[in-house]
């Protein structure tokens, strides 16, 4: 949030507000005790309905001995991470080669690093696949406009896919799809300052 404040204060944003930080250190304390050690040549079971976050090609190529051996099984989600520095790029070209390198029957969703958010969703949506967007990813709705929440990025989602002639999963068709309880667990405590935006 530092980093982007300068940033911004150079660029002339100040106006629209300060960055606040998703975390603070408090919060990365707290989930310290959550971590348990595992002995290294421990075999360990892995849950179901993994997803695959994949920065580059390789990645994707990783899963074929795993899923081969019976170790990754079905239903299989990749997330395919487009435009991170030294990652696979974000272009449409990538994108096609990245699903067309995808086990068969697989479920996919395009994350794109900022700005290429946008051109990576329309490309997405075009092909049958899925986007993710949020702050995590990406600040801006578009060029030196930056979004005030995630609720403004999805809705700016929302309208690309139904200008391409799709329509958007509601939460429990997306559960359904990826195999996953259609009654969402409770959200746990808030565990940050209510008074944290």
């Amino acid at each position: 949030a530092e980093f982007l404040n300068k940033r911004r204060n150079h660029r002339g944003h100040a106006a629209d507000g300060p960055v606040m930080p998703l975390y603070t250190m408090e919060d990365t304390a707290r989930t310290m005790p959550l971590f348990q050690p595992v002995p290294y040549y421990q075999p360990q079971t892995l849950a179901e309905n993994l997803e695959y976050e994949c920065f580059d090609a390789g990645h994707i190529g990783n899963t074929r001995p795993l899923i081969d051996m019976g170790v990754l099984k079905p239903p299989f989600q990749f997330s395919l991470i487009m435009g991170v520095l030294g990652g696979i790029p974000g272009t449409t070209r990538h994108l096609v080669d990245q699903v067309d390198s995808l086990p068969p029957g697989s479920h996919w969703q395009v994350i794109g690093i900022s700005l290429a958010q946008w051109p990576l969703a329309a490309a997405a949506i075009s092909m049958g696949g899925n986007v993710r967007v949020g702050l995590e990813d990406n600040f801006y709705l578009e060029e030196g406009k930056m979004a005030k929440s995630n609720g403004e990025l999805v809705a700016k989602a929302a309208r690309l896919c139904r200008e391409l002639g799709s329509e958007v999963a509601s939460a429990e068709e997306a559960r359904a799809t990826l195999g996953l309880d259609t009654t969402p667990r409770p959200a746990g405590e808030r565990h940050r300052s209510e008074t944290s935006p």
